[in-house]
């Protein structure tokens, strides 16, 4: 994580949990952003969250960064994340 490939600037990652009216978790909208003003944003649903933050790399950070987003607190992911890393994290560019 954090690399910085080609000079890139390194995102910082928030996830933002968007809960049903039930109470439940519906999908996470992420979003990245680096100190060169580029923003990008995704979804990831909620069936997809755990496989899609394997990429942080400490279980004990991923249980704890779970357990924020299922109790509907938005997070900041701990570190930096290269373009490679906010892909494995649900990131698809559709330009």
């Amino acid at each position: 994580m954090g690399t910085k490939p080609n000079g890139k600037a390194p995102f910082s990652v928030r996830a933002n949990p968007v809960i049903q009216e039930s109470g439940e978790l519906d999908h996470v909208r992420f979003t990245a952003d680096d100190g060169d003003g580029t923003h990008k944003e995704w979804r990831v649903p909620s069936h997809q969250l755990d496989q899609a933050l394997h990429t942080l790399e400490s279980s004990a950070i991923r249980y704890e960064v779970l357990n924020h987003i299922r109790s509907g607190a938005r997070v900041d992911l701990p570190g930096t994340f290269s373009e490679v890393d906010i892909a494995r994290l649900g990131f698809r560019d559709l330009r």
